[in-house]
C-alpha cells in the first residue's frame, strides 16, 4: 500500500500480486482535509510519477526474489528489500 498526500487529494494505492506475476491495483482517495473519508476512485488514473517509482521498485524486487531465477524463490529476501 502506498499512501501519498498529493497536491489535490490524499491517495491510497493498494496493490497485490495474483497468479505469481499479475499485479492488481485499486486506487482510493480522500480530501486533503479529511483523510478518513476514503472513497474508491472510478477513473482511468493509476498513479503519479512519484508512485510509479515505488511500483517499479516493487516489480523489480518481485521479479528478482519472489519469482526467482530458475524457480529459486526467496520470499525472505523479498521482504528484506527497501527503497531508499
Amino acid at each position: 500500500m502506498i499512501i501519498h498526500r498529493g497536491t489535490l487529494r490524499n491517495w491510497f494505492l493498494l496493490d497485490w500480486w495474483e497468479h505469481e506475476d499479475i499485479l492488481c491495483h485499486k486506487l482510493f482517495s480522500s480530501p486533503l482535509n479529511d483523510m478518513a473519508s476514503i472513497t474508491a476512485e472510478d477513473s482511468a488514473a493509476t498513479a503519479c510519477v512519484h508512485e510509479l517509482k515505488i511500483i517499479n521498485f516493487e516489480t523489480e524486487v518481485w521479479i528478482d526474489t519472489a519469482l526467482g531465477k530458475d524457480g529459486d524463490r526467496d520470499f525472505s529476501n523479498y521482504l528484506d528489500q527497501t527503497l531508499t
